[in-house]
């Protein structure tokens, strides 16, 4: 700021104000538990500004080359919730009354501009829904993502709530106990902005086991299925998927004859 560096410290206070000799509050308990981190304090953090600070905040601005002031002018040290961090410029600077620039030198401000922002540790990953596939898109489905050389498995977290035109978008999460999707090849991706990647839904997974006609099952007044041997045994199933008059099935072993209406030398 003002052609000047500006530095930056693990806390949890905003700056709000400069730190001079005399303040008392949370921002100096936190300036403190800096100075005792990089080695220029040894007593605990008491949130009074005094002399002992004042000398030990001479001695780390001498030795991060800054000028010996025993202040901390407003703008000058910044803390943020982790370190190291990534922070990206704004598009624009308060629109037109900043005169929409970007984050580049000469770019005039007024108070209560927004300049940077402090991004995620890892990016975030979501995927448009048309209308068409809302309706197909449930949570926990896996996700298989492409980008560049590289690929990421991950899993639908949420799906918001719907626009007016019936899309939605479907927030992506990691699976398992990992902590991001893309682990240590997160740096291919772009640290501002938006990313294109291609990403497949896995609607219906993979699955294996006997194959029957449809027409051999046996619905209860229940809701639930079976099948009758050609012993005439009823035996409860779990359909696991249809399509063009074969369902999937568990409950039965391959191979086991089953009576069909109309055809009751059917196997399967």
């Amino acid at each position: 700021m003002d052609l000047a560096a500006v530095a930056v410290a693990v806390g949890e206070v905003p700056t709000f104000r400069a730190l001079v000799p005399g303040a008392r509050g949370a921002d100096v308990n936190q300036l403190q538990r800096m100075l005792v981190a990089t080695g220029h304090r040894t007593a605990a953090p008491d949130g009074l500004f005094d002399s002992a600070t004042l000398a030990q905040l001479n001695l780390w601005q001498r030795a991060t080359g800054q000028r010996a002031t025993g202040s901390v002018p407003l703008g000058s040290l910044l803390f943020v919730k982790r370190l190291p961090a990534v922070v990206g410029w704004e598009d624009t600077l308060n629109g037109e009354s900043s005169g929409g620039g970007k984050g580049v030198v000469g770019t005039l401000l007024t108070e209560g501009d927004t300049v940077a922002r402090l991004l995620p540790a890892t990016p975030s990953f979501s995927i448009d829904l048309p209308p068409g596939q809302r309706a197909l898109v449930e949570p926990g489905m896996r996700v298989s993502l492409n980008l560049k050389d590289h690929s990421w498995s991950a899993q639908i977290d949420a799906i918001r709530a719907p626009r007016e035109d019936g899309s939605a978008v479907a927030t992506l999460a990691a699976i398992g106990d990992r902590k991001s999707i893309c682990g240590r090849q997160c740096d291919s991706v772009a640290i501002a902005g938006d990313s294109s990647v291609k990403a497949r839904i896995t609607v219906l997974a993979p699955a294996s086991g006997p194959v029957i006609p449809t027409a051999a099952l046996v619905v209860g007044p229940d809701g639930s299925t079976a099948v009758v041997t050609d012993g005439g045994e009823t035996v409860a199933v779990i359909v696991v998927a249809t399509s063009g008059g074969q369902a999937l099935i568990e409950g039965v072993v391959a191979g086991t004859k089953l009576r069909v209406p109309g055809d009751v030398e059917t196997t399967q």
